[in-house]
């Protein structure tokens, strides 16, 4: 069954939709089922439409509540050869945060034509009943993700061979990370990824490295990591180390993994910003089709893509170009 909130306008459905993806996660209400072979699906809720368009919640897998994303889509797009589809992946240092923090984006990216999913995962850090969960079990709820959108495309009228990633922050480390582990989309995006959390490590304990110098939001961010890791920074230990290479998107880099897009800000103080030009140099060495773009000025901040119609224009010509 389908049960639909009318809205009558657009501004009037992105007002509703901001205030209901916010609560989206609470919600409970069983409606529209979709049907894939060899999926746990658990239908939660319509968050919003109006006319053919449509956000509704789903569980990708059925072992954890946080398990779940929004599905925005057309009907009209049915029976056709089937759209891009972007997975949206929310920051918040692995720990923190929910897909709403997403909203924003997601319905950006909506209004480019593209079906998306904005998801929640499983954090590393204890909330409410939840243990917390280290990592890789981030990079394989997305790719649980990825396999429910899959397999679920006919219903969303999407094409299952032209999906990619977006993430901010670490939303931004996970996109890539799971783009080149797992290799099944066709390109991931990154705005202020913390592509290199080794990087964030080496700043925090040693104090700089080359023009990166430690302060506050490095030094948070590196207990973040060490949480998500569940080891100290201590490269000579054999496990630790084995660890931290897992969670450092550069080491699945190759000419046969899909193609990424990192955006960075100059300024900012979160993610040290020499990242940037370390992974171009290793997506060089290592054959890995990129773009890189430093944004001179720009802080640890989404915005800098989202807000500017120039950057935005130019990520979304190279997205629709890597996912035709």
């Amino acid at each position: 069954m389908s049960t639909t909130r009318p809205v009558r306008n657009r501004r009037a459905f992105a007002a509703v939709l901001a205030l209901l993806l916010a609560a989206a996660s609470g919600l409970v209400v069983s409606m529209r089922t979709a049907e894939a072979a060899g999926v746990g699906l658990q239908p939660l809720a319509v968050v919003a439409a109006e006319g053919t368009a449509t956000v509704e919640s789903y569980r990708y897998n059925g072992a954890d509540t946080y398990q779940n994303l929004d599905a925005y889509y057309d009907t009209s797009w049915f029976g056709g050869a089937g759209r891009p589809a972007v997975i949206v992946i929310h920051g918040g240092s692995w720990a923190n945060a929910t897909k709403a923090a997403s909203a924003s984006a997601s319905k950006k990216f909506f209004d480019e034509g593209f079906a998306v999913f904005n998801m929640n995962y499983r954090l590393t850090a204890p909330t409410g009943s939840h243990a917390g969960t280290p990592w890789p079990g981030q990079r394989t709820d997305v790719s649980l993700a990825i396999q429910w959108v899959k397999a679920n495309a006919k219903s969303f009228g999407v094409n299952p061979n032209r999906v990619a990633l977006y993430g901010f922050s670490s939303g931004g480390h996970m996109a890539i990370a799971s783009s080149v582990y797992y290799r099944n989309v066709r390109a991931a995006v990154s705005v202020s990824g913390v592509l290199q959390p080794h990087r964030v490590m080496d700043v925090a304990v040693n104090g700089s490295v080359g023009a990166d110098v430690r302060g506050t939001g490095v030094v948070v961010l590196s207990q973040w990591a060490a949480l998500a890791v569940q080891c100290p920074y201590y490269p000579t230990w054999a496990e630790c180390n084995s660890r931290w290479n897992s969670f450092k998107p550069e080491t699945y880099f190759s000419s046969a993994a899909p193609p990424f897009y990192a955006m960075m800000g100059d300024k900012d103080t979160v993610v040290p910003p020499g990242t940037l030009g370390a992974i171009h140099y290793w997506a060089t060495k290592k054959g890995q089709e990129h773009v890189t773009v430093m944004v001179p000025g720009a802080a640890h901040d989404e915005r800098m893509l989202t807000n500017d119609p120039t950057r935005w224009a130019a990520m979304i010509t190279w997205l629709r170009s890597k996912t035709a």
